[in-house]
């Protein structure tokens, strides 16, 4: 859930255009010779480098965002067409707790879901938490 983070308000998010999860990373690295997206749905993985044979700079705005996402997005495009949309399954022993999308503190209700090992999920509002109109207590799991 971590790396839909980096397509949901990160640095591609470029790639919401697809309407569909997918996690990933960019990079860049000092001096901006190389750029890269590295990612993948549920069903693929997938990456791109951008970059010169010999070591030279492609722009001081250059980014895996800028640069490399963007390709990705133009080949996901069509690769993906008329491919079901299928969200990541959540492994057992893993809960979802709502938190403050700057804070990261847990918070009875957000629109932001994180992500724990069942045990150790943060619990300062006490051991009940709702997300999706559900109720969790920890004993389901």
């Amino acid at each position: 859930n971590m790396m839909k983070g980096v397509i949901e308000r990160g640095t591609a998010t470029v790639l919401k255009k697809l309407n569909r999860p997918i996690g990933g990373k960019t990079g860049t690295t000092n001096g901006h010779n190389d750029t890269w997206f590295i990612g993948f749905t549920s069903k693929y993985a997938f990456g791109v480098w951008v970059g010169y044979d010999q070591k030279a700079a492609l722009g001081k705005e250059e980014t895996g965002g800028k640069a490399a996402a963007p390709i990705i997005l133009n080949f996901l495009e069509n690769y993906l067409k008329g491919e079901k949309i299928e969200d990541f399954d959540i492994p057992a022993g893993v809960v979802p707790v709502p938190v403050d999308v700057n804070s990261g503190d847990p918070v009875a209700e957000s629109s932001f879901i994180e992500y724990f090992k069942l045990g150790t999920e943060p619990s300062s509002y006490g051991s009940e938490y709702k997300t999706d109109e559900l109720l969790f207590t920890g004993d389901e799991f």
